[in-house]
């Protein structure tokens, strides 16, 4: 007897389980509308699915997540009574398709669908997924490589500013006077050398040319027997 009781109960028990499992699961979505076909509930894994949250759902048309016509053929198999699993496009939030292997039933009063995505979409996806992270994953490195050459060519960048900071620093300070020694007369250079004067001259892009002032004139002209 007990053994009876056992068995009357597992059909309702178990349809209890498999209720809650619809409710929580993940890759279980489902969705229920009234007799105006409005969405009245829906699952996470749906609401995740499209992307909207219960209450963007709820009132909204089923055939908003629908493709075009796959409404119709869904209530006429749950009329009909088909439990027979079929492929509908579902559409997210952003309208992009997805396909879901779907069962349908409902009494005139509304409509209730239960389905799981195509294991070959999944496969699809996850193939995609990989491609744009191995994507990722490179324009990562050629981003890293370009801020390391950025570094280097600033680090030059500033080494020759600095350069320049130097050269115009003694430019500056030979308009203002010209280090000269008093023995040999060679001058002192930006690179803290030191040169001839008409060899310096002649490196600073300076004209130099030759001649006479009046007073060595008058002597060369002398020692000529001019």
């Amino acid at each position: 007897m007990n053994d009876g009781k056992a068995r009357e109960g597992a059909p309702e028990e178990l349809s209890k389980l498999l209720l809650r499992l619809v409710r929580s699961g993940r890759s279980l979505l489902a969705v229920a509308t009234d007799a105006e076909e409005k969405v009245v509930w829906a699952n996470e894994a749906f609401r995740a699915a499209v992307g909207l949250a219960e209450a963007e759902i709820s009132g909204t048309p089923l055939s908003r997540f629908l493709s075009e016509g796959s409404t119709s053929t869904l209530r006429r198999r749950a009329l009909d009574g088909e439990d027979e699993p079929t492929r509908v496009s579902f559409l997210d939030r952003h309208g992009h398709p997805f396909t879901v292997e779907t069962v349908a039933g409902g009494d005139g009063q509304g409509l209730v669908l239960v389905g799981e995505p195509s294991v070959e979409e999944a496969q699809s996806l996850s193939q995609e997924l990989l491609r744009l992270n191995n994507e990722l994953s490179t324009l990562a490195r050629e981003r890293a490589r370009k801020e390391k050459e950025a570094r280097r060519a600033n680090e030059r960048l500033q080494e020759a500013l600095e350069e320049l900071e130097h050269s115009y620093w003694h430019l500056r300070k030979i308009q203002e006077f010209l280090p000269v020694c008093m023995r040999c007369s060679r001058v002192k250079t930006a690179e803290r050398g030191w040169k001839g004067l008409v060899d310096y001259l002649r490196d600073h892009e300076i004209f130099v040319s030759h001649g006479y002032c009046p007073d060595c004139a008058n002597e060369v002209l002398e020692e000529e027997g001019f």
